[in-house]
């Protein structure tokens, strides 16, 4: 469970009533987003594959968003059943397949991918 206090988020065990901070966003800097242009993007990118969805809402077009949400859904339910039927393993490209520690951790292609996009990142100027 998730606690939010002025900028604190704090987290409790369940059954729990002490809380504990997990991180204080209220000392945080806000970084501008550098993102590539959707069309730069690869299909799965999160811009790219959500970019339909994102319109519509800002459209207010909810059940057109909702119809195409189901999809994307739905594509990702299949395609996870093709894989089990196949006896396929899903292996991450960026990250690797153990989280045991629960800490995300980089491959070496997820460290190369990181590497160029704040060089690409760099080299943009700031207006």
């Amino acid at each position: 469970m998730r606690v939010v206090d002025e900028g604190l988020i704090k987290w409790k065990r369940a059954g729990s009533s002490e809380a504990y901070p997990l991180v204080d966003l209220s000392n945080l800097a806000v970084l501008p987003k550098h993102v590539r242009p959707v069309e730069e993007q690869l299909p799965n990118e999160s811009h790219r594959l959500w970019e339909d969805v994102t319109k519509n809402l800002l459209s207010k077009n909810y059940s057109e968003a909702t119809r195409v949400k189901q999809n994307i859904e739905q594509k990702q339910r299949d395609d996870t059943a093709s894989r089990k039927a196949k006896n396929e393993e899903f292996v991450p490209v960026y990250f690797e397949q153990d989280i045991s520690s629960g800490q995300p951790v980089l491959t070496s292609e997820g460290r190369k991918v990181i590497e160029e996009e704040l060089a690409l990142a760099a080299a943009v100027p700031t207006s």
